[in-house]
């Protein structure tokens, strides 16, 4: 009554030995991001082309088109991207061709950008320099940008989580 076997099934079309292409599109720059959620830790490196949200904990560096780092979010580590809104607490180096720190954000670190946007409340306690063609070379390359400064030294990793910590308790 319902079935009508005089039309062919789809798996019945396919050969199970024909090659079946696969192509891989870019990544769409208005694509969904990659979402890092509340109650996930990450501890090593993250290197995305695209869009990444992060509402969770980071504990290493990343490389992304675009970052989000969320209310509540916590990053400790360098940031190599085009884009970073931070409205979460961030303990490293930025290097971004645009940086906005929203009211909620809490950053220990040092900046380094072409358009910087800070709203009120935003906490910062580090360095802020402009970049434009002419002094993009001045960026400290990865691994070098955390070395000491002697006219300002750069706090241990204890500290940093210590200082963290802080920070995060303020905001509670």
């Amino acid at each position: 009554m319902f079935s009508n076997r005089n039309r062919a099934l789809p798996s019945e079309h396919m050969r199970a030995d024909d090659p079946k292409p696969v192509t891989l599109s870019p990544p769409r720059p208005g694509g969904v991001p990659s979402i890092i959620s509340a109650d996930m830790t990450i501890r090593g490196n993250l290197k995305c082309a695209g869009r990444l949200q992060i509402e969770g904990t980071v504990l290493g560096d990343i490389e992304v088109g675009q970052l989000v780092i969320s209310d509540g979010a916590v990053v400790q580590g360098e940031i190599d991207a085009q884009e970073v809104e931070i409205s979460g607490t961030l303990t490293g180096l930025v290097r971004a061709r645009e940086i906005t720190l929203k009211a909620a954000a809490r950053v220990v670190g040092d900046l380094y950008q072409e358009v910087l946007a800070i709203d009120p409340g935003a906490q910062l306690e580090g360095q802020c320099r402009r970049l434009s063609a002419d002094t993009a070379a001045a960026i400290p390359p990865r691994n070098e940008a955390t070395r000491a400064d002697p006219q300002r030294p750069d706090l241990s990793i204890p500290d940093r989580l210590q200082l963290t910590k802080e920070l995060l308790r303020g905001v509670a």
